[in-house]
């Protein structure tokens, strides 16, 4: 029971770091698990190594790079529910902004950007959460049937 236990946190793990590898893969669908296993992965990396690197200039860019895969992850995922990718990366780029200006020094949020980021999240969360279309489309057959996880392709 314990063994089985850990090789789903591990599959999941593996997951969730298979954005890293398909950073520039725009093409395809991804499902809802891979999307929320990247972004457990991205939280627990990027949390741990913020810390480590906090008040040095590394930080902003190590969240740029934490950042990078989630642009191509949200357009596979619109894919996943049938919507065109286009849209996913804009949302993410300005998601991000309001958090990644929180480093210039002497920033402060207006609300404004506030309301935008606000909408924006909203935005990646009806995407995150929105089932898959169970058949295959015009980006691809449904990858919950067709890509079963296989560690060897991470």
């Amino acid at each position: 029971m314990i063994a089985a236990e850990l090789r789903r946190t591990g599959q999941a793990l593996a997951l969730g770091l298979r954005p890293f590898r398909d950073v520039m893969h725009l093409r395809g669908r991804a499902t809802r698990t891979e999307f929320w296993c990247y972004l457990f992965v991205a939280q627990l990396v990027g949390a741990a190594a913020i810390e480590a690197l906090a008040g040095s200039q590394g930080a902003p860019l190590l969240a740029v790079l934490l950042a990078l895969p989630l642009f191509a992850l949200s357009a596979r995922r619109l894919h996943d529910i049938g919507l065109p990718g286009w849209p996913g990366p804009l949302l993410v780029g300005a998601f991000l902004i309001v958090p990644l200006r929180s480093f210039e020094p002497g920033w402060y949020q207006s609300s404004t950007e506030l309301a935008a980021g606000g909408l924006c999240a909203l935005a990646l969360l009806v995407v995150a959460l929105r089932s898959s279309r169970p058949d295959g489309d015009r980006f691809g057959p449904d990858p919950r049937l067709h890509d079963r996880f296989d560690p060897r392709h991470i």
